[in-house]
């Protein structure tokens, strides 16, 4: 489901992992598929281009500067296109990563899993237009933002009563430091040499690191932006603000849009639960993933897609938000029951020697029908969002 600009419905946008990686290679993306914003960009490259071509049939003397200074006006404003930035956030687990990966042709480029509840680490995707190579830039909190959020976990530790808090807090102090972090002091925590593998964090600059195909990116950047229980003190996304990663061979697609993987909420900070809403004020995009199964029911994305339209309407840089399913070719083998479901309702007969695929298929289909359906009913709804 889509709103572009004030509520204009749009066509649905479904969503399968195999075929959207195996389609992309041929399309990237489709005219119907592209913002507005995104073929206004294209239109004006046009013209910049068929004007620079028009150009070389002056090349007297008397129009030298003139030429000099048009082709220079060309390049500045080529420079300053704005880029479409496309959010897209969700769920632990609903799918984003898997989605980028997947619009992007890219199966093993953003790692996929189970990320901590508290992982604040935005990933955006940009082309790499110098070089051949997959690249990673790792934007460090600055020492004393780390110093502050620090004495706020270790009060969790001793003052909160709330479990999913201590729990919380726990996760990301031995993410870092390993088990000992939970009983040890701020100072001791700060000790410069708790940093050794990550000296760009103190010294407050940005770790670059190259690779030469998206498998190894993914494989190096997946400390700092992925927990992993079992390497306790050997994960670094609690002191990771952001990473960019560069791919390459795919300009058409990236040289206007940069797609932004953002956390979702529940950080046990405030100020780090705040990056993706006040990163959501500069996307011109919105995509809000969620699983088929719990598009419905899925408390963040409707409260995503609320502020979205908020945003939209108080004069923010969102003009087009996407509701996006994921995980559309899963189901449940007793979805027949729970829908109550016959097999002359799917038209099928168990006679049939392929009745279980067919069988499959029929539920995944009725499943998909009803999703969509009562996503719509709810999408539409947000047209009485009260904009304070």
């Amino acid at each position: 489901m889509s709103y572009r600009g004030s509520k204009r419905p749009c066509e649905d946008i479904p969503f399968n992992s195999h075929e959207t990686t195996k389609r992309h290679k041929q399309q990237c993306p489709s005219p119907e598929t592209m913002s507005n914003e995104r073929k206004k960009i294209l239109q004006a490259k046009e013209i910049m281009r068929n004007v620079h071509s028009k150009l070389e049939e002056f090349q007297n003397s008397s129009t030298k500067l003139l030429i000099q200074y048009i082709r220079e006006s060309i390049h500045e404003l080529d420079k300053d296109l704005k880029k479409t930035t496309v959010g897209v956030f969700g769920r632990t687990g609903a799918g984003k990563s898997s989605l980028i990966n997947a619009v992007l042709g890219e199966s093993n480029l953003l790692p996929s899993g189970s990320f901590g509840a508290c992982t604040s680490v935005i990933i955006q995707v940009e082309a790499n237009v110098t070089d051949s190579n997959y690249k990673a830039e790792i934007e460090f909190l600055s020492k004393q933002n780390w110093e502050d959020e620090l004495e706020k976990l270790l009060k969790v530790f001793s003052d909160d009563k709330d479990n999913e808090m201590v729990k919380t807090a726990r996760e990301k102090v031995t993410a870092l430091y390993g088990e000992e972090g939970v009983s040890l002091t701020k100072e001791d925590l700060m000790k410069p040499e708790r940093f050794s593998e990550i000296p760009e964090f103190l010294k407050s600059t940005t770790k670059s690191i190259t690779c030469n195909n998206a498998s190894d990116i993914s494989d190096m950047i997946v400390r700092y932006v992925q927990h992993d229980d079992s390497s306790p003190g050997g994960c670094y996304w609690p002191v990771v603000k952001s990473v960019t990663i560069k791919i390459p061979n795919c300009q058409d697609f990236l040289e206007h849009v940069v797609l932004v993987d953002l956390p979702g909420t529940g950080d046990c900070n405030k100020t780090r639960d705040q990056m993706w809403r006040s990163k959501l004020r500069d996307c011109s995009t919105v995509w809000i993933v969620s699983e088929i199964n719990r598009a419905v029911s899925e408390k963040e994305a409707w409260n995503l897609l609320s502020n979205s339209v908020r945003d939209m309407a108080q004069g923010g840089e969102c003009s087009s938000i996407s509701f996006i399913c994921t995980k559309t070719d899963d189901i449940s083998q007793d979805y027949m029951r729970s829908a109550k479901l016959k097999d002359e309702d799917l038209h099928i007969t168990s006679e049939d020697p392929q009745y279980s695929s067919k069988r499959d298929s029929a539920c995944i289909k009725h499943r998909n029908k009803m999703a969509k359906e009562r996503v719509r009913k709810l999408f539409n709804q947000q047209d009485t969002i009260k904009v304070p």
